[in-house]
């Protein structure tokens, strides 16, 4: 009789067996688990349970009622170097913890930790030594109002301080690096924080909903600030933002209501939205010319915002960026504004007047532009011939012509520039007269080689040149020409040493890179002895004289370098003494000489969709091994042609697969490259 819910179909016999297979693994794992967990030897005295782990010991569990807790520093005569992750979780009666200075690391918690939920805990001495306080140790402990850190910490976790809503402000020590998410949330006795300098990360929420903080200094070597480190910090008034800080999170500090003004330092270029939407205090703010972009909602809802500063170097506004600004009457943007999106103004019912300049070439959608501003409300204050014009013509927008002072001279300061991969660079341009109205447009020949934007930044994504063309309000066009190259960042060798008799020779090329692969770069050789051995321009080694040498080989443009060991045993004529052995493979023959062939010396590889393209030399056998169902067949070879080009087609899109490449041609070594996409 078949039970309901279950069908009765036999079980095939390979599904059984991977059954049988799992089953074996689950008990094989559970087994290494148990000899694993019994070499931390479980024990108790008193009140204390502990482990020893060889020769350290672990609280795990203090199962006392007293309320002034003395850690014993010593269990089981192991002294005691960590607390247990629920050690004291939701013990009742503790007041005072007093830590021996022989504790290192108060273990990591899930949702609650060491000491989480110990909610007449106030106190908390013997921290000095302690470098990691892990996540949530101290969660929930209501009552805590006093500890110090101790010069060793390096770690806070995150939400190791949650929810302590008595702990007031603290002394952070220099040694401390990181401090996680959540880790002071909702702490809300602190009043003022300073971010000490060598805090490199600081995470989402660190300092969240902490309702009496009142002063925040960043001192810290950040470069990011994480979202929501500040968000809704009601009585915040206060904000010191060190210049390494080149980008604030999304809604770092949102709903900080009490904050009135800010101080941003010229190293930050970028804000994640609604970095201080309903900042509802917020009444004047300047953003430096480093700043390319204000995000959407950056400043929603900000009430009392009455006085905005943009910098030259702003490119665009984004949407709603300034949407509900109650309180703002005019403003003025910056003549290297491109871009205004929508919504960016609306919902300011006191905004009348907008200088927009002629770099200006986009408001809004282009279908219902006005939801950039308010459209029965403001006027343009903007010249003659320009889009912003044009956009006010057509949709009934009050607008004042000013005067157009036209530039009489613009020039770059020159007609070639060299860059590297990665690197960014301001074309350096002069025009006249300094109050000329013109806008400058640039535009890039290729922006997927070297990109340009609206202040002339150009941006070396990849290797190739490009024309960069400027062209000013006034008629007036310029171009240089713009090159990046690949710089090599790494050098290597696959053989650490080698070994071979005098008068033979041994070739090994160094593999140069950068991080999108490798180069074509030949480095220059050298060795340390070349009356032992010698090496030529190639990397072609001889031997000369019994002994050892390095052989190096240098770039010099990135100063890196990197040497092998070649060690010469003298030549053997009965070939039975004296043989040399490789480092990796000594039970193999020496090599015949390999002076007698050439090297492939060129192997360039790019992708296109479905399209491989190898540079290599001419008339050359080139083999292309990759999956079967990206490449259509195993494996495809052709011959290059005259100027040493081989294009192979692909099945399909050359993406997620393995490519190996195989170049040979008599009388040359063969060649191989493994590229991955």
């Amino acid at each position: 009789m078949k039970q309901r819910g279950v069908e009765n179909h036999s079980m095939p016999s390979c599904y059984g067996q991977k059954l049988l297979q799992i089953f074996l693994f689950i008990a094989l794992f559970a087994i290494a688990t148990m000899r694993n967990t019994q070499t931390a030897e479980a024990a108790d005295d008193g009140f204390w349970e502990y482990s020893i782990n060889r020769d350290t010991a672990t609280i795990t569990k203090y199962t006392g009622g007293e309320t002034d807790v003395v850690i014993p520093s010593v269990l089981g005569g192991k002294p005691v170097t960590c607390l247990g992750y629920y050690a004291f979780t939701d013990n009742p009666y503790i007041v005072t913890v007093t830590i021996p200075s022989s504790v290192e690391v108060i273990e990591r918690g899930y949702g609650q930790g060491c000491f989480g939920n110990c909610k007449n805990l106030s106190r908390v001495d013997g921290l000095e030594n302690i470098s990691r306080i892990g996540a949530y140790a101290f969660r929930d402990c209501g009552a805590l109002r006093t500890l110090s850190f101790g010069n060793k910490l390096t770690t806070i976790e995150s939400g190791a301080f949650m929810n302590c809503a008595s702990l007031g402000n603290l002394t952070f020590p220099s040694s401390l690096t990181s401090i996680g998410e959540y880790s002071f949330s909702n702490c809300d006795a602190m009043t003022e924080v300073t971010v000490p300098l060598n805090v490199t990360s600081l995470s989402w929420y660190a300092f969240q909903e902490c309702d009496n903080l009142k002063k925040v200094s960043l001192l810290a070597a950040l470069t990011e600030m994480s979202p929501s480190v500040f968000r809704d910090c009601k009585a915040l008034t206060t904000v010191e933002i060190g210049p390494s800080v080149s980008f604030i999170g999304e809604m770092a500090f949102y709903g900080c209501s009490s904050l009135v003004s800010l101080n941003i330092s010229d190293g930050i270029s970028s804000f994640g939205d609604s970095a201080f939407s309903n900042c509802s205090s917020l009444e004047e703010v300047t953003l430096p010319n480093s700043v390319r972009t204000v995000s959407n909602r950056m400043f929603l809802q900000c009430t009392s915002l009455s006085d905005v500063k943009l910098s030259y170097g702003l490119l665009t506004i984004q949407s709603e960026a300034f949407n509900g600004c109650s309180a703002l009457t005019s403003i003025e943007l910056p003549k290297s504004l491109v871009s205004i999106e929508w919504n960016a103004f609306s919902g300011c019912p006191k905004l009348t007047d907008v200088f927009i300049p002629n770099s200006v070439t986009s408001i809004g959608d282009p279908s219902s532009w006005s939801a950039s501003f308010d459209k029965n409300i403001v006027s343009f204050r903007c010249y003659g011939g320009s889009y912003a014009e044009e956009i006010a013509g057509k949709n009934g927008i009050p607008c004042t012509i000013l005067d157009s002072v036209p530039s009489d001279s613009f020039s770059f300061d020159r007609n070639w520039i060299d860059m590297k991969v990665g690197q960014k660079l301001q074309v350096g341009y002069a025009i006249s007269p300094v109050d000329t109205t013109d806008a400058i447009v640039w535009e890039s020949s290729d922006p997927n080689i070297i990109s340009v934007n609206g202040i002339g930044e150009m941006t070396a994504k990849t290797d190739g040149q490009v024309t960069i063309i400027a062209t000013a309000t006034s008629g007036t066009r310029l171009t240089l020409t713009a090159k990046a190259v690949r710089v090599p960042t790494q050098i290597s060798f696959y053989n650490s040493s080698r070994t071979i008799r005098t008068g033979e020779t041994y070739q090994q090329s160094a593999y140069v890179s950068d991080n999108k692969g490798e180069l074509d770069v030949i480095p220059v050789y050298s060795s340390s002895n070349p009356s032992i051995a010698t090496v030529d321009a190639n990397g072609v080694v001889k031997g000369i004289a019994p002994g050892q040498v390095t052989i190096t080989a240098k770039i010099e443009s990135g100063n890196i370098s990197a040497s092998y060991k070649v060690t010469v045993v003298k030549s053997s004529s009965s070939g039975s003494q004296n043989k040399p052995t490789n480092s990796s493979t000594s039970s193999k023959k020496p090599s015949k000489t390999t002076s007698a062939k050439k090297t492939i010396s060129k192997l360039k590889i790019s992708r296109s969709g479905k399209t491989l393209k190898i540079k290599t030399i001419a008339k050359a056998s080139v083999k292309v091994e990759a999956k079967k169902s990206v490449l259509g067949k195993k494996s495809k070879t052709i011959k290059s042609n005259k100027k040493g080009v081989a294009t192979i087609k692909f099945k399909k899109k050359i993406k997620n697969v393995r490519v190996k490449i195989t170049v040979s041609k008599s009388g040359y070594k063969t060649k191989k490259k493994t590229v991955k996409y």
